[in-house]
């Protein structure tokens, strides 16, 4: 981009699927466990607590690490030290298909807010 040009920047906002939050609230674990793709890792505090105000037990211990540092995710869902591993988006493609459905595991979901999305489409000028 030559210098001394400027671009609007329109945020769009990203929030949990309505099935993902019906399953945060009936997390009752200890323990969890947070995979984050590499560029997430700056966010995870956050998204830690936006996590955290979805699930009833306020007081779980919530660790997280990059997904590509899981060598042996079926090693890791059989570790004990953990009660639940939460997956983002992001860090979804790197598990193990067969895996999915496994109830320690909670893929989480997201959707753009319809509101947000329109609200950017309005202001980029784009009429759909």
């Amino acid at each position: 981009m030559p210098q001394g040009k400027k671009i609007d920047i329109i945020p769009i906002e990203i929030r949990y699927t309505e099935q993902t939050i019906q399953l945060l609230e009936k997390i009752r674990a200890s323990a969890i466990l947070v995979l984050l793709p590499e560029h997430a890792l700056s966010s995870a505090r956050f998204i830690v607590e936006q996590l955290r105000k979805w699930m009833k037990c306020k007081d779980a211990k919530i660790s997280w690490m990059p997904v590509g540092e899981v060598t042996d995710f079926a090693r890791l869902l059989k570790d004990k030290k953990y009660d639940r591993i939460l997956v983002s988006p992001g860090a979804r493609s790197h598990v193990p298909v067969v895996l999915h459905r496994n109830s320690r595991m909670l893929l989480l979901q997201m959707d753009l807010d319809p509101e947000a999305l329109e609200i950017a489409r309005i202001r980029a000028g784009v009429i759909v």
